[in-house]
C-alpha cells in the first residue's frame, strides 16, 4: 500500500527544485552565453513549468559547440534539473534533493571551468560543495518551516 506524500514533501522538494538548484544552474548559463535559456528558466513558476524549459535549454546547449567539458557539466545539470523536477511533482523528496545537489555539483563545475585552475583540486572542490548543499537542504528542512514527518 502506497502512502502518498504530505503536502510538506511536495513543498520542500518544490524549494530544493525552484530555490535550490535552479539559481546556481542560471548563473552558470548566463556565465556560458545562454542568457535566454536562463531568463526562460528563472521565469517557471513551477517544477511542471520547469521541466519542458529544461529539456529545450539541454537541446541549446547540446546544439551549440562551447567548450567541451563545461558542455558536458551544463547538460549535466540541466538532465539532473529536469529529474529533480520530475520528483519534486511526485512529492519524492529523497530523489528530487539528491538530484538538486546534482545540478548544483554540474552547475558548479561548469562556472569553474571559467577559471580552469579551479579543476586542479576538483574532488576537494566537489565533495565541499556537496556537503554544503546538502548541509543547506538539511538546515532548510529541519527549520520548522516544513513538517518533520516528511514522507
Amino acid at each position: 500500500m502506497n502512502i502518498p506524500p504530505s503536502p510538506a514533501a511536495f513543498a520542500f522538494a518544490r524549494w530544493c527544485v525552484l530555490t535550490h538548484a535552479r539559481p546556481v544552474l542560471v548563473t552558470a548559463l548566463r556565465a556560458w552565453g545562454f542568457a535566454q535559456e536562463a531568463s526562460a528558466l528563472e521565469k517557471a513558476a513551477s517544477t511542471g513549468a520547469l521541466r519542458p524549459l529544461a529539456l529545450d535549454a539541454l537541446q541549446a546547449v547540446r546544439r551549440t559547440r562551447r567548450f567541451q567539458p563545461a558542455r558536458r557539466d551544463l547538460m549535466g545539470a540541466l538532465s539532473a534539473l529536469n529529474a529533480s523536477a520530475t520528483f519534486a511533482g511526485r512529492g519524492d523528496t529523497e530523489n528530487a534533493a539528491a538530484m538538486a545537489v546534482g545540478v548544483v555539483v554540474g552547475a558548479r563545475s561548469a562556472l569553474a571551468w571559467r577559471r580552469p585552475w579551479q579543476h586542479f583540486r576538483w574532488r576537494e572542490r566537489r565533495a565541499a560543495i556537496i556537503h554544503a548543499a546538502q548541509q543547506e537542504q538539511s538546515s532548510h528542512k529541519d527549520s520548522g518551516i516544513f513538517s518533520s514527518d516528511l514522507v
